[in-house]
């Protein structure tokens, strides 16, 4: 028996966002957040360290731009455990604080949401007719939308959001062309990709080329060296990162109490 009309699209539509959905949770990044790595309680000193460093990361960020709202923070607790195979390296903590503009964001929802709607009523209208091929690619490019619409900060396209995150002793930063480089902020060396300002503190820093011989000058990844004798609880390099527009970056950064990020390192 043929079902028709809405019913028949409603279905539809349910089922192909249950079907995303289901391959979303069964992708490894939505699992627990140390799986089953063996793991040990957090010390007293580490929850200490921890907090310190956290404060002061919390301190040195300004407001957002005004008018605009704090959606998203690090919240001060510490994890009561972490993963026994981090024991060798420097004891390494993370703030965030996300902002974002409400109209401008609800604008660029509104868009991509309408958009959403368009491709599934296009994609159960090529399916009805029997072309399979089309329907597919209509759907493909509809999930597409719709995990942008998940990502907030993606859907804003840095216009509307404004992300920021703060690194002690990361090891390994992000992917970067040595072109990205951008004058050094605040004294510390700086690169602008796909989005996301990045500045360095810490005198380990270096950009390491790790391009085959056959495809030279291509692969280059921010390291921060390990420096000899330093406990685990000594902060040993600082990355900063801020996504959003490169003028709400540069604003932003301009702003940010980098005496008081420097003094961990002292």
């Amino acid at each position: 028996m043929r079902i028709g009309g809405k019913r028949a699209k409603r279905i539809f539509m349910i089922t192909a966002l249950l079907t995303l959905l289901a391959a979303i949770t069964a992708f490894p990044g939505a699992r627990a957040q140390y799986g089953e790595r063996p793991t040990r309680q957090t010390t007293p000193e580490e929850r200490n360290f921890e907090q310190r460093v956290l404060q002061i990361f919390k301190d040195s960020c300004p407001p957002g731009p005004a008018g605009w709202e704090a959606w998203s923070e690090r919240s001060e607790e510490v994890p009561a455990d972490i993963p026994l195979d981090l024991d060798p390296y420097p004891y390494e903590v993370v703030y965030f604080i996300s902002w974002n503009d409400p109209g401008a964001k609800a604008a660029d929802f509104s868009t991509l949401q309408a958009r959403y709607e368009e491709l599934m009523e296009a994609s159960y209208a090529a399916g009805g007719e029997g072309d399979w091929k089309k329907s597919d690619a209509l759907m493909e490019e509809a999930m597409g939308i719709f995990l942008i619409m998940m990502d907030d900060s993606t859907a804003a396209s840095g216009r509307s959001a404004l992300n920021i995150e703060i690194h002690a002793n990361c090891e390994s930063g992000p992917w970067v062309q040595p072109e990205e480089e951008i004058d050094a902020i605040n004294g510390n060396r700086a690169f602008r990709r796909e989005g996301t300002t990045y500045v360095l503190l810490g005198p380990s820093w270096e950009l390491r080329d790790y391009s085959s011989s056959y495809q030279p000058n291509t692969n280059y990844q921010l390291v921060a060296l390990r420096r000899p004798g330093m406990d685990r609880l000594q902060i040993q390099s600082i990355l900063v990162e801020v996504f959003g527009s490169e003028e709400n970056a540069a604003q932003y950064l301009r702003n940010v109490n980098w005496q008081a990020l420097q003094s961990l390192l002292e």
